[in-house]
């Protein structure tokens, strides 16, 4: 929808104005958090959870997207998946 007729909406019906602050404060929090997430904690970490959380959907989505939702390079993941398949064929492998 175009911005006038959502702010029309949103005069007319205040429930919609207040569902559309909901909805975008739920958004930022959301955000902010993983933003925290990504600053505070390791790349393996982050690429774990990531694994943990989008299981079904690690392998439809591509790499670079994975990589930029992780705040990493594309070669950074490639290091971080290679590390875990050598820890998988080695346990005591994992350092980072």
């Amino acid at each position: 929808l175009q911005k006038t007729v959502m702010q029309d909406l949103c005069l007319q019906y205040p429930q919609i104005g207040s569902f559309v602050l909901s909805m975008v404060e739920k958004c930022f929090v959301t955000h902010a958090a993983h933003m925290i997430q990504i600053g505070t904690k390791k790349a393996l970490d982050n690429y774990l959870l990531f694994q943990k959380s989008f299981q079904d959907y690690e392998d439809i989505i591509p790499q670079h997207l994975i990589a930029a939702y992780l705040g990493i390079t594309p070669t950074q993941l490639s290091r971080i998946r290679k590390q875990l398949s050598e820890a998988q064929q080695s346990p005591e492998s994992i350092t980072q």
